[in-house]
């Protein structure tokens, strides 16, 4: 039984498509063992390294339009998951009508499970996201946002769950301290990891929502007076990079550094998810603007803050119950450093969390009992 798994740019060396991708592994592990599942990645050797999922070419449309055999690409599966972060939004609309209409036209059972959407807006973008996903069995989103908006273009009803990253469990305590001396951190002195993302007045080409230059300098200096105000507080601070090729956060770091007065920071690469998590367990807190560091701080029980400059970001922050944990760029300073003092009630979080968890789990045990029925 073979499962097509796409949706999510895997291979891109992000480690939150990543930590999808390792959910749902999961996830059939537990709910239909007897099935296997395959990721299109745009590099198949990565992702099977680190996702432990067998991976297959993501071919462009070019490519596929240049050799006709590859047109079957979704031919020999039984039944297709369009997951990943964000497959909707209101441009690519080539690229979607490709990947998405082939598996249609051959009559494949196609399933959105937990993924993200932007605003929808034009025309021909609502016409064929509708005309997609009324062909499909069923959907489910991460998010109140992409449920009202799916919902409005589609009439179709569409199931609220979660990340599939949520399902993955924080990594153990040997792991942990492993990858702590690999990173050169010692956690007898408190630490605070700072996960930043690219940010570019093209927002297409880098995938967040639409900010001018003035936005993105005010993030940029507020995130550096933070980094200033918490190493004068006697706590270090570790950047980390969620994503390390084509939107290369370390570029992002750099900028950030450069405004900073203080520049004694450490930046730690983390090769997987698991890694990321080792560095962050141990933390006093995450300031994250990449999407999945605040999923893997909650994972983690480590106090999670952003700056709201996405849709998804507010959307994942309101579904855990905590949009304490959003502030503008000009609060944040003041706001992170005095939790570094407080005593953080992570309850509340924890719970919305198993919820979470739950709802994704279910929508799973929908797909697994499609497979049963193939089967």
């Amino acid at each position: 039984m073979k499962v097509l798994i796409f949706g999510g740019w895997f291979g891109s060396k992000n480690l939150g498509d990543d930590a999808i991708l390792i959910g749902i592994r999961k996830m059939f592990e537990n709910l239909f063992p007897e099935s296997k599942i395959i990721a299109q990645s745009i590099d198949p050797n990565y992702t099977s390294l680190t996702c432990g999922v067998e991976a297959i070419n993501l071919y462009s449309p070019l490519e596929i339009f240049r050799n006709p055999q590859k047109i079957k690409f979704c031919s020999d599966f039984d039944l297709i998951i369009i997951s990943g972060g964000t497959p909707f939004y209101d441009y690519d609309h080539l690229n979607r009508l490709i990947h998405m209409g082939l598996p249609i036209l051959y009559k494949k059972k196609i399933f959105c499970f937990g993924i993200g959407t932007k605003k929808i807006e034009s025309f021909k973008g609502k016409f064929l996201i509708c005309n997609l996903l009324n062909r499909f069995e069923r959907i489910s989103v991460r998010d109140k946002k992409s449920k009202e908006l799916l919902e409005n273009i589609s009439k179709r009803d569409i199931k609220l769950t979660g990340d599939s990253a949520l399902l993955i469990d924080p990594p153990e305590e040997d792991f942990v301290k492993n990858v702590l001396k690999k990173a050169s951190l010692n956690i007898k002195i408190p630490y605070i990891i700072i996960s930043p993302r690219i940010l570019s007045n093209k927002n297409k080409l880098f995938y967040h929502d639409h900010l001018e230059d003035s936005k993105i300098n005010e993030i940029r200096y507020y995130i550096a007076k933070t980094a200033d105000k918490i190493l004068e507080s006697g706590v270090n601070v570790v950047f980390l990079p969620m994503q390390k090729k084509y939107n290369d956060d370390r570029y992002e770091i750099i900028e950030i550094i450069n405004l900073m007065k203080n520049k004694a920071v450490t930046i730690f690469e983390p090769s997987n998810p698991y890694e990321a998590m080792a560095a962050i367990r141990p933390s006093r807190m995450v300031i994250g603007l990449r999407l999945h560091s605040l999923i893997l701080s909650t994972l983690c029980g480590v106090p999670a803050f952003s700056i709201p400059y996405d849709e998804k970001i507010l959307g994942f922050m309101e579904s855990i119950n905590n949009v304490e944990g959003l502030a503008k760029p000009q609060e944040l300073p003041l706001k992170a450093y005095v939790s570094l003092n407080e005593n953080y009630n992570l309850k509340q979080i924890r719970d919305s969390c198993k919820n979470i968890r739950s709802r994704i789990l279910n929508e799973g045990k929908k797909i697994a009992e499609s497979l049963q029925k193939i089967y």
